[in-house]
């Protein structure tokens, strides 16, 4: 066991060293080549392309072949070489054991396809999104002397600001519809257990205790200042609308009030 694991330790290790030695190797070479080629280029190109477009273009996309080769194209391999190996193992074994576990495997590459189609949409609006924030940025730092002259400073540059809210809204609906969803598990429960669940599913239970202690440390304070005060009064909490009154009795800040605190409701 432990040779086998030294084996696997040199392996691992030979692995890391060249991936990521050819992605920087890559990625450095393709920047040299792109920077000697835009330096040849006429005056006339650069008029008419957003300076911000060529910095993500030789930044942005080069860091993301890096990523792409360093992390995605070995996982990449092993997606398809593994079960490839289990489907023949299976196969040797029993041939409906393989084509039970890998009948699913048609409906979930349709699924990747579709998913993988929104994506790009979404990636290519968030890319052009980027690069227009980029560009009105550089614009504004070039101009800076100018604008101060002038007094008119950053709130008069509306196009700044419309092209980092175009680049927000972007990054929220790629992340958003793309990104990972955690469902709750009951429509719901006291707010401490949906910390706990929050924090146990992403990893922050320190964060999560260290909240809580600074939390009953100042509740306990207002208790104290507040029964003082209060005399034995009775509250209640009162959400108003147009057309009704919500009265909570063991929700929200209830659940603070009568629970905690123990003012009566």
């Amino acid at each position: 066991m432990f040779v086998w694991l030294l084996v696997e330790y040199a392996a691992y290790a030979s692995l890391y060293d060249k991936t990521y030695r050819a992605a920087y190797s890559l990625a450095a070479s393709g920047r040299l080549k792109l920077a000697e080629h835009i330096r040849h280029l006429s005056l006339g190109f650069f008029g008419k392309r957003d300076p911000g477009d060529l910095t993500n273009l030789i930044l942005s996309d080069y860091g993301q072949v890096e990523h792409t080769i360093c992390h995605n194209l070995s996982q990449l391999i092993s997606a398809i070489v593994l079960p490839v190996l289990a489907f023949g193992g299976l196969l040797l074994v029993d041939w409906r054991m393989a084509v039970a576990m890998f009948i699913a495997v048609p409906l979930g590459v349709a699924m990747l396809w579709l998913t993988d189609s929104i994506q790009a949409r979404l990636s290519e609006n968030h890319v052009r999104a980027k690069n227009e924030a980029a560009s009105r940025l550089q614009e504004y730092l070039s101009g800076i002397r100018e604008i101060k002259a002038h007094n008119m400073g950053g709130k008069r540059f509306e196009r700044l600001r419309r092209s980092f809210d175009e680049l927000k809204s972007a990054s929220i609906r790629l992340e958003g519809i793309m990104g990972p969803t955690i469902a709750l598990p009951y429509s719901y429960y006291d707010w401490r257990e949906r910390l706990t669940f929050l924090a146990d599913t992403f990893g922050e239970e320190s964060k999560k205790d260290e909240y809580l202690a600074k939390y009953d440390a100042k509740s306990a304070e207002w208790k104290q200042k507040l029964e003082a005060a209060v005399h034995g009064e009775s509250f209640a909490v009162i959400e108003t609308y147009p057309n009704n009154l919500v009265i909570y009795s063991n929700k929200g800040a209830a659940e603070m009030l009568y629970g905690e605190w123990g003012l009566k409701s």
